[in-house]
C-alpha cells in the first residue's frame, strides 16, 4: 500500500481462473479476504492513494473499489468500459474508453472516487467509435498519454497528447498503410519504443 503498512495479493479460489483478493499487514498479521466473490486472474488490482481501498478492473467491464479493511461487496465506480481502466501514476484518476453506445465515444478520465468524469479525446468522422481507439498508456510522470487509433484507410498509428487532452499529434509521419502497436515509454518519458508492420497482399510478405 502507498503508506507501506499492508500488502495486497491474489489467492487462488478453487477454480484455476478465479482468485480472491487478500490484504495482510507487512508483518503478516491481520490477513483478510476482502472480496465477497472471486475475480478473474487477469483482473488488475491497484491501491488507491489513501491506502484505504483497492481499485479493480472486473470481467464485467466495470471498475470497482474494494474496502481494504473488511470483506464487503465492491463499489462500482465506472461501468460499460470498452477496455480496462488505466490508473494515473499518482493513483488519483484513471483513463477509460467511453463505449460506442454512449454519447461522446473516446478516451475519458475520471477520479478514483467517481467524480469529475470528462472527455480527453472524442472521435469524429466516419470511425467515430471507441473501437477505433486501441491501447493507451500514461507516460511515467503522468504528463502525457500515448494511444493507438485506427484510421479510415485501415492503418493503425500511435498518437500522443498532453494529460489534459491538448496537443494531440501523431508520433510518426512515415507514409503508407502501417500498423503501429506494442509501444512502451522510456523511464524518463522522453521516448517510446514500438512495433511497426505492414502486410503486402500481393507477395504475402510482412515488413517490420
Amino acid at each position: 500500500s502507498p503508506d507501506g503498512t499492508r500488502l495486497a495479493f491474489l489467492r487462488q479460489a478453487g477454480n484455476a481462473l478465479r482468485w480472491d483478493v487478500v490484504v495482510v499487514g507487512v508483518d503478516g498479521s491481520g490477513l483478510r479476504v476482502i472480496t465477497t466473490e472471486p475475480i478473474w486472474s487477469h483482473n488488475e488490482i491497484n491501491w488507491a492513494p489513501d491506502s484505504r481501498s483497492l481499485i479493480v478492473n472486473s470481467d464485467t467491464r466495470q471498475l470497482r473499489r474494494l474496502d481494504a479493511s473488511k470483506t464487503a461487496p465492491a463499489e462500482v465506480i465506472a461501468e460499460n468500459l470498452e477496455a480496462p481502466a488505466l490508473l494515473h501514476p499518482s493513483g488519483e484518476r484513471f483513463l477509460y474508453d467511453q463505449p460506442t453506445d454512449i454519447e461522446g465515444a473516446g478516451i475519458w478520465v475520471k477520479n478514483v472516487d467517481g467524480s469529475d468524469a470528462h472527455p480527453l479525446l472524442q472521435l469524429g468522422g466516419s470511425r467515430a467509435t471507441a473501437a477505433a481507439i486501441g491501447t493507451y498508456v500514461w507516460s511515467p510522470d503522468g504528463s502525457m498519454i500515448a494511444f493507438t487509433q485506427q484510421s479510415d484507410d485501415g492503418s493503425s498509428r500511435i498518437f500522443v497528447m498532453n494529460a489534459d487532452g491538448s496537443d494531440v499529434r501523431p508520433l510518426t509521419d512515415v507514409p503508407g498503410l502501417w500498423h503501429e502497436n506494442d509501444f512502451r515509454w522510456s523511464p524518463d518519458g522522453t521516448h517510446t519504443a514500438f512495433n511497426r508492420w505492414q502486410h503486402d497482399a500481393a507477395t504475402d510478405e510482412w515488413l517490420i
